[in-house]
């Protein structure tokens, strides 16, 4: 312990303690930097994904026009591949630099000790070699931590992009909706809804359907035909205004018994491989 420690030697304790500060202090710079370059490499790996994304599914588009081809490789891909590339190489670097700057100050620290003890003669040999063997117990858990730094950081930086999103709480039981056999009207009450980023709105909706009405939306691309279905639904919660069933406001704490209501295909639509009836049993078609 550091209380033997002290008792066999305090001035050595006392320069060792000085020196792995040090240590300690050099690592935490050199993994700060670590960490830096992990969370730019997240973003950027997030813009060379998109890059991706776009030449895949633009390949019709950039094959018929090379003008459009040239400019996506030049002016997009390859910066965001060149900074991809700067970042994880600076993060490697800055790690293997942690894990070198550690390993060579713990092997330092027992020559400094051996020092101590032959040339300023503040103890004797047997001390230094009980000071060198607590050195070495220390060295093996604090590269192994060091080691660890790289899936330690990684972790916390998908983390923290995870925290942007603002996600709904996690709930782990799936609540049955109640029921509303007998509803007879739908109403949007002044209803509005705008994205994030305000490039688009629509509102404020009043409109009144009723039970077993055919109703048709009809407008040109990006009139607020999709918009207007995700309020129906549910899927979407307006902003401003609020939508009534049977001139009751739906709660928005639980909207699955609102969503119940409604059976969708959507144009993205996903096709399952279990067919479910009533009380999410299999089904046979």
């Amino acid at each position: 312990s550091a209380a033997y420690l002290w008792m066999l030697s305090g001035k050595m304790l006392l320069v060792t303690a000085i020196w792995m500060a040090v240590t300690i202090w050099g690592g935490f710079i050199l993994v700060a930097r670590v960490y830096k370059h992990m969370a730019t490499l997240r973003e950027t790996e997030d813009k060379l994904y998109t890059d991706f994304q776009t030449v895949l599914e633009g390949r019709k588009e950039l094959t018929l026009n090379r003008e459009r081809a040239e400019y996506v490789f030049n002016n997009l891909y390859i910066p965001d591949a060149q900074e991809y590339r700067h970042h994880i190489i600076r993060a490697d670097t800055f790690h293997l630099s942690a894990v070198n700057w550690s390993n060579i100050m713990m092997l330092g620290a027992i020559g400094l000790v051996f020092w101590m003890a032959n040339s300023l003669g503040w103890a004797d040999t047997n001390v230094a070699a009980t000071y060198s063997l607590t050195l070495l117990f220390l060295r093996t858990p604090l590269l192994s931590a060091v080691g660890a730094l790289p899936t330690l950081l990684t972790a916390q930086v998908a983390f923290n992009k995870l925290n942007k999103f603002a996600l709904a709480p996690f709930k782990a039981e799936f609540p049955r909706p109640q029921a509303f056999p007998n509803w007879q009207t739908l109403e949007l009450r002044n209803v509005t809804f705008s994205y994030q980023d305000n490039a688009f709105s629509v509102g404020p909706i009043n409109l009144t359907i009723k039970r077993g009405e055919l109703l048709f939306l009809i407008g040109g691309n990006g009139s607020g035909k999709s918009t207007l279905a995700m309020l129906l639904t549910g899927l979407y919660q307006p902003q401003n205004g609020e939508i009534l069933l049977d001139g009751k406001p739906v709660s928005g704490e639980q909207p699955e018994d609102y969503r119940k209501l409604f059976s969708a295909v959507f144009t993205d639509v996903w096709l399952f491989d279990q067919l479910l009836g009533p009380e999410g049993q299999p089904a046979n078609p």
